[in-house]
């Protein structure tokens, strides 16, 4: 079993802690990701006079950005076509085999509700035919992405954006 090493830190968003002995780095690193574009600064301890001072300045630069640079929408956030996508539309993917009674062909839609949870709508390509089943749950994610509505915002960034009145 590992060793542990002592009390687990709350995360703080945005923020995270470099301790590298072999490499005398000793520093906070600020990471944040705003519509493609992305923000990454180093802290040292010994710039800014310890550990402490150099938290303050990184969260210091972690609030200035924040509040300059708001977070996605929903739709903006569920409009973005992830690396494992193969139909070439976020959120909409081909399921199952053709000819296949148990596990029919179908192109299917998803997205998420306002309260939290996953919708799903299928067409069926035995039904509709392959281009049709792929436009009409095409044409529901846009539809549903449309319906969007609110930030996106990680459990961590609901955390600052509570403290700092967002």
């Amino acid at each position: 079993m590992p060793e542990s090493k002592g009390p687990r830190r709350r995360a703080i968003y945005g923020i995270s802690r470099v301790d590298d002995g072999k490499k005398s780095k000793h520093c906070w690193i600020v990471h944040i990701e705003r519509r493609r574009r992305v923000w990454h600064r180093t802290f040292s301890d010994g710039v800014y006079g310890g550990k402490t001072h150099a938290l303050r300045a990184a969260r210091a630069f972690r609030d200035e950005l924040l509040a300059s640079s708001f977070p996605m929408t929903r739709a903006e956030y569920a409009a973005i076509r992830r690396k494992n996508n193969r139909s070439g539309v976020a959120g909409v993917f081909r399921r199952g085999h053709d000819g296949n009674p148990v596990d029919p062909a179908n192109w299917m839609a998803f997205w998420t509700t306002p309260d939290g949870k996953r919708a799903t709508r299928k067409f069926s390509i035995a039904k509709y035919g392959e281009k049709t089943a792929f436009k009409r749950a095409k044409d529901t994610r846009k539809e549903a992405l449309a319906a969007m509505d609110g930030l996106y915002a990680s459990r961590g960034l609901k955390h600052w954006l509570r403290r700092h009145g967002g």
